[in-house]
């Protein structure tokens, strides 16, 4: 490549995905890390979803780890995590502004290669962390470790402007379910599909 010639741009996606941790104390669980032994936590998280109450058969975005693809996840059983995850808002136990979205947030795909997973305390509400930077913007990050991104104004190395709007359709699918469930259980939670997929006060 020439001086001053441009690095090509990389084709990029945000795969939205929940972080689903539903540990039966009961059921030991297996050593860690879980990708060397992803088959043994891969039948311990199961194990635990059935005991929890799910019905189907969740497949992890990657052997062993703990985040699934929402694409991925049926309909019942996103019904049962958005029940549990807003049960103690629904009885009191949690204000408004206590509560949070939905655990997980995004893996940053790369030409073929997983780049960034979300960190711990993620949430779906990361979606406005990808959206600043694509506009060139540093932002907040509401999982940690945080990453680290450098702006360079004579190269730009992956677009997000495509990923963004793919992850967004995705996500206006998930709060087309979530205002469906809302109705469907009486609920009565204002917003929810704001509430569990937006809402985040740190982020601008």
């Amino acid at each position: 490549m020439s001086k001053g010639e441009k690095k090509p741009v990389k084709r990029a996606k945000l795969i939205p995905v929940l972080e689903l941790n539903y540990h039966d104390t009961s059921i030991e669980a297996p050593p860690h890390p879980y990708w060397q032994y992803p088959d043994e936590w891969d039948v311990y998280r199961q194990t635990c979803f059935e005991r929890a109450g799910f019905k189907a058969t969740l497949k992890p975005f990657e052997p062993g780890a703990f985040l699934y693809e929402i694409e991925q996840i049926p309909d019942a059983s996103l019904l049962k995590i958005a029940q549990d995850h807003t049960e103690d808002l629904r009885n009191g136990t949690y204000t408004r502004e206590e509560a949070c979205a939905l655990f997980g947030g995004y893996v940053l795909h790369i030409e073929g290669e997983n780049i960034f997973y979300p960190q711990c305390c993620g949430d779906l509400s990361d979606i406005q962390f990808w959206r600043n930077i694509s506009q060139g913007k540093q932002s907040y990050y509401e999982g940690h470790p945080a990453p680290i991104v450098r702006f360079d104004k004579d190269n730009v190395h992956f677009a997000l402007t495509q990923a963004i709007r793919e992850a967004e359709a995705i996500l206006m699918n998930l709060a087309q379910k979530l205002q469906q469930f809302n109705e469907q259980e009486k609920w009565q939670i204002a917003r929810i599909d704001n509430l569990l997929i937006r809402e985040n006060g740190n982020y601008t």
